[in-house]
């Protein structure tokens, strides 16, 4: 059964968006405590599968991801600057 809502993790962070079986699911945001990090994009299952993660420098990361890790091809924008990458996991 799908739904939607937010969730507060007891360090300070959060996830908004879908939920699927108890776990994140479709589209949705999650925040890192203290202002560390934010994920929008896609979800499956409770794992990151394709959006944006932006660290507090304002640098990102934009693509895909398998296992909660950078997976594949993406883009990293850092000082200005766009870099075109591809992550493996080992």
């Amino acid at each position: 059964m799908s739904s939607g809502g937010r969730f507060n993790f007891d360090d300070g962070g959060s996830y908004c968006g879908g939920w699927e079986d108890g776990k994140a699911h479709g589209h949705g945001i999650c925040t890192g405590p203290k202002g560390q990090g934010e994920y929008t994009g896609s979800w499956s299952y409770g794992f990151e599968v394709l959006g944006v993660y932006t660290w507090p420098s304002g640098n990102t990361y934009q693509g895909t991801w398998a296992q909660g890790k950078r997976h594949g091809i993406g883009q990293i924008t850092a000082f200005l600057l766009q870099m075109a990458v591809s992550f493996h996991l080992i």
